[in-house]
């Protein structure tokens, strides 16, 4: 995306993808279906240490005008629960397609298979990969991405690099992602899912609930609510007691689940 914007503003632009193809982080985001945006952009859910930079970045490329990038792409959307935006067509492939044909016709020069891994500024900034290729350019846009996912190329270059043209890097956490459990035994549970209600605690103070989807694994707990509460107990789980409550019957007081697990338990008083 930043390529085509500084095409379609008249720069002359090289992209430079490690990968032998582009987009392959975006092909297994949303399991495939590339969750492309939310529309509650409020910057309430901006968690960083600069809120400047994304109250800044959201005024000019609010909901609506991100949107209406797409749709000049050619790609339709859906909106879902919670107001997670994908493609209509439901497919990760074809907002990759679009991107490159639009690549194409903006006169970006792709050179793939070109891992990076220094830049030098003087009066120009040149850009060394593994394999001693260079390129020089006026101005340089590092968009490395994260170090998740390291068969799909991600790493930490991009910070490395950044650190060597004088940025400063504060202690990572991982910002969206499973937690792993001390009770072996709910392996057992392994593939089970469930609409619930879930608070994140740390020290026994909740620090975030969320409601959505849990999943069960044989290492603990994953799912969307479990990825949404993960954030805030992240930087926590070394030195504090982090524990997670979960409530699988959201919206119900006590006396009507106890009411149901009677009434069911009258009915098929076989089943455990």
């Amino acid at each position: 995306m930043a390529a085509i914007s500084a095409a379609d503003h008249g720069d002359e632009v090289t992209l430079l993808e490690k990968n032998d193809r582009l987009g392959r982080k975006i092909l297994i985001s949303g399991n495939g279906r590339c969750n492309m945006l939310n529309t509650d952009g409020d910057l309430s859910h901006f968690h960083g240490s600069n809120p400047e930079f994304a109250r800044e970045a959201l005024a000019a490329f609010p909901v609506e005008q991100t949107l209406a990038f797409f749709r000049d792409l050619g790609i339709e959307t859906r909106l879902e629960r919670k107001g997670r935006v994908f493609p209509a067509s439901n497919q990760a492939t074809s907002v990759v397609r679009l991107l490159e044909d639009w690549a194409v016709r903006a006169g970006i020069q792709v050179v793939q298979e070109a891992d990076a891994t220094q830049i030098d500024r003087g009066d120009s900034f040149k850009v060394t990969t593994v394999d001693g290729r260079s390129f020089e350019s006026d101005r340089v846009v590092l968009t490395t991405g994260g170090i998740t996912a390291p068969t799909l190329g991600g790493s930490d270059d991009g910070l490395r690099m950044a650190c060597s043209l004088g940025h400063r890097r504060t202690r990572l956490y991982p910002g969206l992602g499973p937690l792993e459990t001390e009770r072996s035994s709910l392996h057992k549970l392994q593939g089970v899912r469930a609409m619930v209600e879930a608070e994140a605690l740390v020290d026994g103070r909740v620090v975030k609930r969320d409601e959505w989807e849990l999943l069960f694994r044989y290492y603990g707990l994953s799912g969307l609510v479990i990825f949404n509460l993960s954030e805030a107990v992240a930087p926590y789980v070394d030195n504090h007691d982090v524990s997670v409550r979960i409530n699988f019957f959201p919206g119900q007081d006590v006396d009507q689940v106890e009411c149901k697990l009677r009434d069911r338990w009258n009915r098929h008083p076989h089943r455990s």
